[in-house]
Order: structure tokens, then C-alpha cells, then sequence
């Protein structure tokens, strides 16, 4: 009942069809969604389905990215709605579970979730969410677990990396079994004057004795054009990232294969993903099969499976 629609059109602060939970809603341009499904006769939540998914049965899909771009911001109203994120990651391990997979991370942006007494939880207060739905799981599956990757990418939040980075390093040391590491991912522009600080402290931090025993992870996703691909996965070999994202262009550069095989580094796949924004339509051709038959070690990702019209 507290679920609004937002029917203003595409403005800065919002995208037309956003959804949001208020005890009142702040304008006139915000309808409930309760209501217009009653109006309706029930059919309107079919009507909000298809404005927050997109899925391979939609491709060729004209202007496919700017319109994955808005359901992601019609959506976040929803999925940082605290009560609504709780029963949301744990259908997610549920299902998971039942296909017998007892492993998963998940990456966040840490940009706040708010409920209707607050409009804003800190980065603690979302990790001792995590913490109680994994206790939650571990109850009834204890082979189950999961670990939060700090990802920069999906943040909206203007900070600095070292701030990022700064935050990262704290929930890590205050959640050493949960919290899993550092995403420098793609869609993030930064100065190079701002990053070498940063990659001096890394390395020192690195060779310190008291952090050796919890030195934090790095993630990387670097950009996939042609162009910039290449730099950043040497950047990534470099910086000993544990794992390298967005690399399906990877059986093109088979140097880069080998040093990545010899450093056993993996390489990030999601293949729904890759099939929906027609990377790899048939999925009997996706690269996944050279990596394989190369022995490079990978994790298969499952992106906004909600989102994508998969669980």
C-alpha cells in the first residue's frame, strides 16, 4: 500500500515509471500502485513487470542499453527499500540453494538503503543487514555463504576513490568473514593523479606484516573496447587483482590468456547478460568454451537476474 509510481516523465531526479515506497508521496505526480492495480482489475502489475525487465526474448531491442539504464533507475526504489532488499536476497540465496550452489557474491554499491522511519542507512548498517540474512540462511543451510564486493561503478554517491577505498578497508576490517573485497569496475572515470597515491598505499599496505594475514582483494572490470581492453587487464595482472570482470573479449588476446592462466587469476562471465544485450545470442557460442578448454579459472556470474527475467 505504500508503493508509488512515478508519472512524471524523465526528469534529473527521476526516470518516468520509477517506483517508491512513501508513507506520503511528495508530489501529485506520484500515483499508488495499490490503487491503480485495483482500477485495473489486477492487470497493472503486469504493466509494471515489463517496465522493470528486459530479457533475450527482447532482442534485437532498439536502444537495448539506455533502456537497461532506466529499469535499473525505476528499480532502485525498490530494491534499497530495506524490507523489500531482505526477502529479495534471500529468495535469491533460496534459489540458489536449490540448484545446489552454496556459493555466491554479491556486489554493492553501498549507496544507502532507507525505510520508513529512515531515509538513509550508512555502509555499517547495510553490512549488519547482510550479516543477520546470512546468519538467517546458515541456520537451515550451513554450507551456505556469501560475501559483499564494494563495487565503484554502481555507486551514485560523489566521492573520491581513496574515500571508496577508505570505506572499503573499514567494513572490511569490522567484517572480515562477509565483507569480500574492492571492485575498481568500469563507468567510473578517475585521474591518474588521484590513483597513484592510492596504488603506492596498496602496495605498502601489501608488504606490512600486521595486514598480510587480511590484505583486502581487488576487482577489476575493465573497459571492453578494444582499444582500452588490453591496458586494463595488464593494469589488473599488475595490481594482483583476484578476479577480472566484463571479459568475453578475452579470447581475443591470447598473451593476455596465458599470463592471467599463469597468475590464476578468473575471469568474470555472465552469460545471460552476454546473450541479452546480443553479445552471444546462441549461447553454444560463447567464449566460455575456449576458457574451458584453455584452463582459465572463471566464475559465472548471474547479473540482475530479476532485472534479465531469470532466476
Amino acid at each position: 500500500k505504500d508503493c508509488y509510481i512515478y508519472l512524471g516523465g524523465n526528469n534529473e531526479s527521476w526516470v518516468n515509471h520509477s517506483l517508491h515506497f512513501f508513507s506520503k508521496p511528495p508530489n501529485d505526480k506520484w500515483r499508488s500502485v495499490k490503487t491503480l492495480n485495483a482500477l485495473y482489475e489486477g492487470g497493472f502489475k503486469n504493466d509494471v513487470y515489463e517496465l522493470i525487465t528486459i530479457g533475450k526474448e527482447d532482442y534485437p531491442y532498439e536502444n537495448i542499453k539506455e533502456e537497461y539504464d532506466k529499469i535499473i533507475k525505476r528499480t532502485q526504489g525498490i530494491i534499497s527499500y530495506r524490507p523489500i532488499f531482505r526477502d529479495y536476497l534471500k529468495k535469491i540465496c533460496e534459489d540458489l540453494i536449490e540448484k545446489q550452489i552454496l556459493y555466491m557474491e554479491v556486489h554493492s554499491s553501498f549507496n544507502g538503503m532507507y525505510d520508513m522511519k529512515r531515509s538513509y542507512f550508512n555502509a555499517e548498517h547495510e553490512m549488519d543487514l547482510y550479516v543477520s540474512i546470512r546468519n538467517e540462511i546458515k541456520k537451515t543451510y550451513p554450507d551456505f555463504n556469501f560475501k559483499v564486493i564494494y563495487s565503484i561503478s554502481q555507486s551514485d554517491r560523489e566521492k573520491s576513490i581513496k574515500e571508496h577505498y577508505q570505506t572499503a578497508l573499514d567494513l572490511f576490517d569490522s567484517y572480515p568473514d562477509v565483507f569480500g573485497g574492492f571492485d575498481f569496475a568500469q563507468g567510473k572515470i578517475y585521474d591518474k593523479s588521484e590513483i597513484k597515491p592510492l596504488v603506492d598505499q596498496y602496495f605498502k599496505t601489501k608488504l606490512d606484516p600486521y595486514y598480510s594475514e587480511m590484505f583486502l582483494p581487488l576487482f577489476f572490470n575493465p573497459e571492453e573496447k578494444e582499444y582500452f581492453f588490453h591496458e586494463g587487464i595488464y593494469d589488473a595482472v599488475l595490481l594482483n587483482s583476484k578476479r577480472i570482470g566484463y571479459a568475453y573479449e578475452l579470447y581475443k588476446h591470447p598473451e593476455l590468456m596465458k599470463l592471467i592462466k599463469e597468475k590464476d587469476i578468473a575471469v568474470e562471465l555472465s552469460p545471460i547478460s552476454n546473450q541479452v544485450f546480443g553479445s552471444a545470442p546462441d549461447l553454444r557460442h560463447h567464449p566460455a568454451k575456449v576458457y574451458i578448454n584453455h584452463g582459465i579459472p572463471f566464475i559465472l556470474g548471474c547479473e540482475n537476474q530479476g532485472i534479465l527475467k531469470y532466476t
